[in-house]
């Protein structure tokens, strides 16, 4: 029997002998299960009904359990009965379906729209709400989620709810128990509990996928009134339409809790999940050249879609049929394999200690452990290639890795250390006219983490590392695997070349090993190297964060409870250090950027009042704050650090909820102003600001970070009802206006100067003019004057199309030739260098002559311009109907009605980068989907076996967009994306007991 299988048999062997089956059974409690968890003191989370979608009660808001109808604040929440009759596994694309207006993206609109795919990984991406990003999701309002460049537990940009019986999604910007916020809300993630006085229970689930995948979960619950205990398993097998790229993920969760002296309730939280999944590759076709074949450099889901796998439609197709005539929409992203995958295990633990001192005060005291460890393997360049390219030693249609590093490998460690106290207190005020509940608290949270690249470098035949001390400062003297390529033959490989991170590799017959791309040397240590390491070089980065905060909340009910009115403050401090390896110094470039310190001090507040007109309906009002340190840890495309943000929001509306507790939502008006979010330029314009020349880039270490002021209004309509036990039904619709509040423009470097004379001529440093062959030469660039045949090299060979030397400009003027990079390249031993080593020269320093006129400036972001990645008018409505009589009995049917208007993703230059060039804005089509739900319900006893079929886009609706080009619009290179999954069915069977 398969190891895990043999632990869950030994699992459900025991279940007869834990606590609550060895003790005399209880008396009954006098509240109802549902209301159990709210006698012992108002820390702990009452249970949700099982036949409604809604949440009477939350403790995420206030931190104790407080009526969500009475609060001053909206939140949507979703419970398992949701969860399961929807089949949602992962809370991000749980909210960003169900929450109308939601997302989940990073704020490169271009990226983001190419990595939507299930399966896809989306790195420094967060959940976006009422048009603003919200970073913040935590566990238990208690331990954080997020780490170096990951928002999710599971894997990047996932988490999986199989251990959780809440997803708590706070609207706004909401700082008093989460320290740091964004302006679109917070999320919560409520963990799966041990309940006292619980009969022996829970459930088996099988689960299958129309594409092969399988899913497996064990849920058991059971307690006396001073022991619980709550087991949860998985076993996953993700997979979706395309092959190859699927998840597997193991994961095992139990909560113990214990009751002590009759007041004091010790809850032992420990979890881990183990998650290795396959990522799809958008890829690009190489060819020998644009001139050989015009297919060169697109995207191999654009030619998928304009049918040009066979030959281009604009030019000659001197590669021939691409891939071997066997790409389809199923494969296209699926030809890396294990190549390109990622592997996480995740591991914590909590400890919460809670206490009813007396009846009006009581404590928590909680610490945790979060131990993050995710490796991402793929290369410096993902590539397809055309048997005719040079680089392509097999001869045929290959894959594989390219670049400076084609086999790596990032780990992504993170070690979370969180800690919190906190008091509650109940009064009656005014001889009982005014009750009240007040917390203060203080709370600690450490975060170590780390982004350290791996490379594969030559050995020898004993396997030690290959090591040439006269090329120290290149690789530390040690030779980079070449490319690593593959046949693509009749379809993808799941397991090419050698298992990802395996200390070694056999490639074309050479050994080679495991190593740190830019080791630590203690030699080298320095104010401008604190890592001792090369500077500019392969990734290095240490992150060591502490937060640290104190708050306070108050709502009090007055007027018999028809008013309610809630103050609250957090005092926080933010302090993190980044040390990473920064950029290489030059005499324009004197900072390295290698050590970066944020140290932010913040006061956020809550206020708001909610007051009962009738005992259904109560209006609101609220205004509130966040601050948010930069969340990630790299810089603008000059090397200039981010700011912290700030947020605040004003919000009014109405809430309503029937007495029976049958009917209750809210509807919102907001409008939030957030002020230097976090924002994230696309990698292209980056570059074309900031460009990767000849003589490296300017600024200490530069990347794709910068700060947007940005505002929303909108107006958000949340509704749960049960007007039977057979229907439940949810309804969510949003209206959102954001809009970027301030114009952000980078003036256009130009890092590629070279020596040369007033004649044109190029020059050594030391004024020698620069001879090369009449035709290029990879192996003699330059040769000495005199040479036979040899010829002074000019900025007019440079700039002349055709010339051996011929630059090749990119749109930003940048030298893009190889011939023209490797000559210039060059350090004569006696001469010198021929580029000078500047960086940061304006544009207009442009030695040779493109044939255009590159760009000044280049604008990023636009005063009035929409806010991106989500949908400005959006709805869905979730009902099941449960047949409890007649010949239909146990059956129950329903489904989910999602549409979107207005999906705007990402701004582009339909002409070209320029500093008053028009910018428009893509936007997805109206998109509407229909997904059915069918079920079947049979009770023996105490049993019950249930089956449900999902079944996903019931009417397959969906298209594949063109996407432009940021830079170029539909003038490409452009790129191709479904804007939805085709129909996919689901079914389960689900044992409960």
């Amino acid at each position: 029997m398969p190891r895990r299988l043999t632990g869950l048999a030994a699992l459900l062997a025991l279940l007869p002998v834990l606590p609550g089956q060895t003790v005399n059974p209880p008396k009954p409690p006098v509240a109802k299960p549902a209301e159990e968890a709210t006698v012992l003191n108002v820390f702990e989370v009452s249970a949700d009904k099982d036949d409604s979608y809604g949440a009477l009660n939350s403790n995420s808001i206030t931190r104790f359990n407080t009526e969500l109808a009475k609060l001053p604040i909206t939140a949507d929440i979703y419970n398992e009965a949701f969860m399961r009759d929807t089949n949602s596994s992962s809370v991000e694309q749980m909210i960003s379906s169900f929450t109308a207006g939601a997302g989940f993206s990073s704020s490169d609109g271009p990226a983001s729209t190419l990595a939507a795919q299930p399966g896809d990984r989306a790195s420094n991406s967060y959940i976006q709400l009422r048009g603003l990003t919200a970073p913040g999701m935590q566990r238990d309002a208690f331990m954080t989620l997020a780490t170096f460049s990951n928002t999710g537990s599971t894997a990047t940009g996932q988490t999986n709810n199989f251990d959780i019986e809440r997803a708590e999604v706070i609207m706004g910007p909401q700082a008093l128990l989460y320290g740091n916020g964004g302006g679109g809300g917070v999320v919560n993630l409520v963990s799966k509990q041990a309940r006292f006085n619980r009969k022996s229970g829970g459930f088996l689930k099988l689960q299958g996928v129309e594409y092969g995948g399988t899913q497996g979960i064990f849920d058991y619950g059971v307690g006396n009134k001073t022991f619980a205990v709550r087991v949860a398993l998985i076993e996953q097998n993700s997979r979706g339409r395309r092959e190859n790229i699927n998840s597997k993920l193991d994961g095992q969760y139990v909560q113990l809790a214990a009751r002590f002296f009759g007041n004091t309730v010790v809850r032992l939280v420990g979890q881990q999940t183990a998650n290795n999944r396959n990522i799809g590759s958008n890829l690009n076709v190489v060819t020998l050249s644009a001139a050989n074949d015009a297919r060169n450099g697109q995207s191999i889901h654009y030619l998928l879609a304009t049918n040009q796998l066979s030959a281009s439609a604009t030019g000659p197709s001197g590669g021939g049929v691409i891939g071997n005539g066997v790409i389809d929409w199923d494969n296209v992203d699926s030809y890396l394999g294990w190549r390109f995958s990622e592997r996480t295990i995740d591991t914590m633990t909590t400890l919460t200690v809670e206490t009813q001192w007396s009846k009006t005060v009581s404590s928590q005291f909680a610490i945790g452990y979060k131990d993050f460890d995710n490796r991402l393997f793929n290369a410096g360049t993902l590539s397809l290639q055309a048997p005719n390219v040079t680089a392509n030693y097999t001869g045929e249609w290959a894959v594989g890795g390219t670049g400076g590093q084609p086999v790596q490998e990032s780990i992504q460690p993170a070690k979370t250390f969180p800690a919190r106290f906190s008091v509650a207190f109940e009064n009656q005020l005014f001889g009982g006219r005014a009750k009240s509940q007040s917390i203060i608290g203080a709370d600690y949270t450490r975060i170590n983490a780390a982004f350290v690249g791996y490379g594969y470098y030559r050995a020898d035949a004993d396997w030690n590392p290959i090591v040439n001390p006269a090329t120290a400062a290149v690789n530390n003297g040690r030779t980079v695997i070449g490319p690593v390529i593959w046949p693509m033959g009749g379809g993808p490989l799941a397991y090419a070349v050698g298992r990802p991170g395996a200390g070694r590799l056999v490639w074309q017959g050479v050994n080679y090993v495991r190593m740190q791309q830019n080791p630590s040397v203690a030699a080298a240590v320095t104010d401008q190297n604190p890592l001792g390491v090369t500077l500019g070089g392969g990734n290095y980065n240490l992150v060591r964060t502490v937060a640290k905060g104190v708050y306070g909340v108050n709502d009090t009910a007055w007027l018999n409870g028809r008013l309610n009115t809630l103050l609250g403050f957090r005092a926080s401090s933010s302090y993190q250090q980044t040390l990473n390896q920064g950029s290489a110094l030059t005499a324009t470039n004197p900072s390295s950027g290698a050590r970066k310190v944020s140290d932010e001090k913040s006061l956020s507040f809550s206020a708001g009042a909610n007051f009962a007109l009738r005992e259904w309906l109560r209006p609101y009002f609220a205004v509130s704050d966040s601050h948010n340190p930069p969340t990630a840890q790299n810089n603008d495309p000059i090397g200039q650090e981010p700011k912290a943000a700030h947020s605040i929001g004003e919000e009014v509306g109405v809430k309503v909820q029937n007495a029976a507790g049958t009917l209750s939502g809210s509807l919102a008006l907001y409008h939030t102003s957030a002020k230097n979010e976090t924002f994230f330029v696309t990698s292209t314009l980056a570059f074309q600001i900031n460009p990767s020349g000849l003589n490296g880039r300017f600024g200490g270490s530069p990347s794709t970070i910068i700060n947007v002021d940005r505002k929303s209004d909108g107006v958000q309509l949340a509704l749960n009802a049960s007007p039977t036990r057979n229907l439940r039904l949810r309804l969510s619709a949003a209206a959102i206006r954001g809009e970027i509040g301030n114009s952000k423009t980078y003036k256009a470097l130009y890092n590629d100067q070279f020596y040369a004379n007033a004649a044109g001529q190029l020059t050594y440093k030391d004024g020698a003019v620069v001879y090369v062959p009449t035709t290029f030469s990879s192996t003699r660039p330059t040769v000495p004057e005199g040479t036979a045949g040899a010829i002074p090299l000019t900025i007019a060979a440079l700039s002349t199309p055709g010339n051996s030397y011929y630059a090749n400009p990119l749109a930003n003027g940048q030298i893009n030739a190889t011939s023209a990079r490797t000559t210039l390249a060059v350090v004569d031993p006696v001469h010198g260098p021929i580029l000078t080593g500047a960086t940061g020269l304006p544009s207009s320093s442009i030695q040779i002559n493109p044939g255009f006129t590159p760009p000044g400036e280049i604008p990023v972001t636009k005063a009035g311009e929409s806010t991106t990645n989500y949908p400005a008018l959006s709805s869905n409505f979730t009902g099941v109907y449960t047949f409890s009589a007649g010949m239909l009995r146990g059956l129950r049917a329903g489904g989910t009605a999602n549409v979107a208007w207005f999906n705007r993703r990402y701004y582009y230059y339909p002409n070209g980068v320029s500093g008053t060039g028009e910018r428009r804005l893509f936007s997805f089509p109206t998109q509407a989907r229909f997904d059915l739900l069918l079920g079947y319900e049979k009770r023996f006893g105490r049993y019950s076996l249930n089956t449900q079929l999902n079944v996903a886009n019931l009417f397959n609706s969906y298209r594949v967009i063109i996407t432009p080009s940021a830079l170029n619009g539909y003038n490409g290179p452009n790129n191709a994306v479904f804007d939805g999954q085709p129909r996919a069915w689901t079914l389960s069977t689900t044992l409960g007991f």
